[in-house]
């Protein structure tokens, strides 16, 4: 079993953008969460929405909080599921392959629905790979069988190719991107 905090916080990051652009985050969680290492008790304050999840989930599966597979079907699955219960589009996992590169941004077309994004990366990819996106953060790299399995559960979800991001999705993407980049 791998413990990988750097995961979870790829995972994280667009949600740590949005709150620190609203002033939800304070600077000395910034710091601390930017640092890479934060604590067990700044991760459950400031990530509310996930951490209770993540735990049930390592209570039940034995896994520790921050293990690789777990925090992959957190994401990927039970986290996709909640925010599709709740309407939150722009929330959830989505997996894509890169189609192109177009300013330094990869072009991801995203799978199951009809929807490309324009994303920035410290991850070397190149065309075909398959990438996991969460708010407008490529999280990782991907095998062709595991993107599957994800778009298939998606689709479980009433979300497939005649599917396109609303406009109110798309503005709330692109206001993130933008602060993503700031």
């Amino acid at each position: 079993m791998k413990h990988d905090m750097g995961l979870f916080l790829r995972f994280a990051e667009g949600c740590r953008c949005y709150m620190k652009h609203f002033s939800v985050l304070d600077t000395k969680d910034e710091k601390e969460i930017a640092s890479g290492k934060p604590s067990q008790e700044t991760i459950k304050r400031v990530f509310y929405m996930a951490y209770p999840e993540l735990e049930k989930m390592s209570k039940k599966s034995g896994k520790p909080i921050f293990d690789t597979e777990l925090l992959r079907q957190f994401y990927c699955f039970e986290h996709n599921r909640l925010m599709h219960d709740m309407g939150h589009m722009a929330c959830m996992t989505f997996p894509g392959y890169i189609i192109g590169k177009i300013n330094g941004e990869y072009v991801i077309e995203l799978e199951p629905i009809d929807t490309a994004l324009r994303v920035s990366s410290d991850i070397n990819l190149k065309h075909g790979d398959w990438v996991l996106v969460h708010r407008m953060n490529i999280v990782e790299k991907t095998t062709t069988i595991f993107a599957r399995k994800v778009a298939d559960y998606i689709k479980k979800l009433g979300m497939d190719k005649h599917l396109k991001f609303p406009p109110e999705t798309i503005k709330y993407l692109e206001r993130l991107r933008k602060l993503k980049s700031a």
